[in-house]
């Protein structure tokens, strides 16, 4: 018997995020690069967002089943997943314009919008970009309110938007390939 040790990817820094704000993706287990990752509407989002403000998540409940008459143990099952994000927290410029530069993010994420935030996972935030093949999960998610805030009392501290979002399905993120 031989043991393998996968060598692990490091996850500071390797999350690339853009945002479709038209929320329009055709196929979310199959995005088009050119047309809808990486078309010209899409928002290049990673850099907005704090490392705080991005955090999906899921739960999964576990219940116990009945004890049947000849067993003296009960057993546990799994139940319900429930599929979540935190609040986005991302950068603006609290004294200029929505279409000022620097407030792309925050004239895009207008609430109630459905947007289709693609995230793809140890790919480079800053520089690197999905391919036609790449793993991709795709986020369905229905805006909330922008929140102006800031920290008065942190000396490093940025003002910044935070904004609620759920799931507009039960189904959380859609895992998928990258098409051309």
């Amino acid at each position: 018997m031989s043991i393998t040790i996968p060598e692990g990817t490091p996850t500071l820094a390797n999350t690339l995020i853009k945002v479709n704000p038209a929320g329009d993706t055709a196929d979310r287990t199959a995005p088009k690069k050119a047309t809808e990752i990486d078309a010209g509407t899409t928002l290049h989002f990673g850099c907005f967002l704090y490392a705080d403000g991005w955090t999906p998540t899921a739960s999964t409940a576990k219940g116990q089943a009945r004890r049947r008459l000849c067993s003296p143990r009960s057993a546990e099952r799994l139940n319900t997943t429930t599929y979540s994000i935190g609040a986005l927290q991302y950068s603006h410029n609290p004294k200029t314009a929505d279409s000022a530069p620097g407030n792309e993010a925050r004239e895009a994420m207008q609430e109630g919008l459905k947007v289709d935030i693609y995230e793809g996972q140890g790919i480079d935030g800053q520089t690197g970009s999905v391919t036609a093949g790449d793993r991709i999960r795709t986020h369905w998610v229905e805006l909330g309110p922008q929140i102006d805030s800031g920290d008065q009392t942190d000396e490093n501290g940025e003002f910044f938007i935070m904004q609620e979002v759920v799931y507009v399905t039960a189904d959380g993120p859609i895992v998928g390939i990258v098409a051309p």
